[in-house]
């Protein structure tokens, strides 16, 4: 005779939120500690700690959470019960320390990327009109140039990755963690490259954690370029009915025109758009040029 024994075990609950991280830039205690209270919901009765890291103001603060019930108790009607409090950390004094060297480089770097990023003669690309072209090839080109052969930048990436290492090492998580909650990591600002010729291609800055090499700098091109005499560089077909400008640019453009639909026709010397039309195949935009 054989009896079934069914065995029901209980789990404990394991503190896996212990080391919780949030970003909360430019916010308040009062803040701070509302979006505590909002991330406390989905944890699981206990107590447990939150670091919060204020990547702006160079803050950091602990917050000891204690859930009796959060918003999805089992008992109907009943609301969360949630206490924070603001616990003096022995983890302080580090972490603001990195946050305050991460200010400072972060400061530097946007200070190099004000000076714009100037393309040297022997550059691969020697016009805008090339890199609208070449497209994910330039944009590969150009996240390996600011990476690996800006020294200046380099440099300060450098200094910014051993703040950002130190900041995981104390808080014992992940670099990437880190990265993830810096929302000025995360916002990307527009620099411009300049070519050889003169002309010139806005890129997108922002970071990425490089599994292997740490923070680093990621660039994103993209189609807002200029001519090397300052002109917008069409994007579309019907921006290109009214783009003056002269006939080596017009020429070094055909590719991209072809590329928006366009065929273009153009003389010698300083040209603008004559004609313009389109049927249901193509479209076809005239230069004259002197």
């Amino acid at each position: 005779m054989y009896k079934l024994i069914i065995l029901t075990l209980t789990l404990l609950a394991l503190p896996t939120y212990a080391n919780n991280l949030m970003g909360c830039d430019g916010c308040s205690q009062s803040i701070m500690t509302e979006k505590v209270k909002s991330r406390a919901n989905f944890l699981p009765p206990g107590v447990h700690t939150i670091n919060v890291i204020d990547t702006q103001n160079a803050n950091f603060e602990q917050f000891k959470v204690t859930v009796f019930r959060h918003s999805g108790s089992k008992v109907p009607g009943s609301p969360p019960r949630i206490d924070v409090k603001v616990e003096k950390s022995p983890l302080e004094r580090q972490i603001e320390s990195s946050l305050i060297e991460a200010k400072r480089y972060m400061t530097d770097f946007n200070n190099h990327l004000s000076n714009k990023i100037v393309l040297n003669q022997d550059s691969p690309y020697a016009t805008s009109a090339e890199a609208l072209n070449a497209g994910s090839s330039f944009s590969n080109f150009i996240d390996d140039y600011v990476n690996n052969q800006q020294s200046q930048i380099l440099a300060t990436i450098q200094e910014l990755r051993a703040a950002f290492n130190q900041m995981a090492a104390d808080l014992n998580v992940g670099v990437s963690a880190v990265i993830s909650v810096s929302t000025s990591l995360k916002t990307a600002a527009a620099t411009t490259v300049v070519f050889p010729d003169g002309s010139s291609i806005e890129v997108n800055i922002s970071f990425r954690n490089h599994l292997s090499e740490g923070l680093e700098v990621e660039v994103k091109t993209t189609e807002r370029a200029k001519t090397s005499d300052g002109k917008l560089i069409p994007t579309d077909k019907y921006q290109a009915r009214n783009f003056n400008t002269s006939q080596s640019n017009v020429t070094a453009l055909i590719d991209w025109f072809n590329q928006l639909g366009l065929d273009t026709h153009d003389g010698g010397g300083s040209c603008e758009s004559e004609g313009f039309k389109c049927d249901s195949k193509s479209c076809v935009v005239v230069y004259r040029c002197n």
